[in-house]
């Protein structure tokens, strides 16, 4: 009976143990403190652009400081990383430019003593679709091939050919599956439509986990 006992009180004290490392392979959630403050602009971004993230230190000694801006990005695990160091202006201004190339989360760190840290701003990135047609005046009834790039690369994810109801909402007309291109961070699709009618079209991409969708330029197609 005695050994059945110390092989439990065993299990438990092992328990106890794994526990606290378990809790300890999670990363530390840093308090948000109100006199770091941080945004972005614009949000969302058009993929390849780029994001001016900006904020001041608020105090009475808060010129010349050490800022730096820490990066987690999708899928967010909470895991931060430096991503560019700057210091603040006479006022306590600080600023960053960055091209995220997914949805990626930031925040700001003053090097004080001790160190204050910003809130998390979440900056959302919108895929980049181009669209060329091969003839903007096509005969009734002709084929007209419409061709473009989405960045970055989506494989195998469908593009919308869309043409504008006299609502001046969007219609669905053909839809075309993203191809793998080249070495580039891009993927392409190219589809023909049968265009029957005058009319202003465009293609379509739409979100996914870490990018927002997005929709090319219009064009309009003219029947002679």
């Amino acid at each position: 009976m005695k050994h059945a006992l110390s092989a439990s009180a065993a299990l438990v004290a092992t328990a106890a143990l794994i526990a606290p490392l378990g809790m300890a392979a999670k990363p530390p959630t840093k308090t948000p403190n109100p006199n770091l403050s941080i945004k972005a602009d614009p949000n969302p971004v058009r993929f390849g652009k780029t994001v001016t993230i900006s904020g001041k230190l608020r105090g009475a000694d808060n010129a010349g400081k050490t800022i730096e801006l820490e990066a987690d990005e999708y899928p967010f695990n909470g895991k931060f990383a430096h991503a560019a160091t700057t210091t603040t202006d006479a006022q306590g201004d600080y600023s960053f430019q960055v091209k995220p190339d997914r949805h990626t989360q930031y925040r700001s760190v003053a090097k004080l003593n001790p160190d204050e840290t910003s809130e998390v701003i979440t900056e959302q990135v919108r895929k980049q679709i181009t669209r060329s047609v091969d003839d903007r005046t096509p005969a009734r009834g002709q084929m007209v091939t419409f061709s473009g790039f989405v960045r970055p690369a989506h494989d195998g994810m469908t593009v919308i050919i869309q043409r504008r109801r006299a609502t001046g909402t969007w219609k669905r007309m053909a839809t075309t599956t993203l191809q793998h291109v080249g070495p580039g961070d891009e993927s392409s699709y190219s589809q023909a439509v049968e265009i029957n009618r005058d009319g202003v079209w465009r293609t379509k991409v739409k979100a996914d986990a870490d990018h927002l969708g997005n929709h090319s330029r219009r064009v309009r197609l003219e029947v002679h």
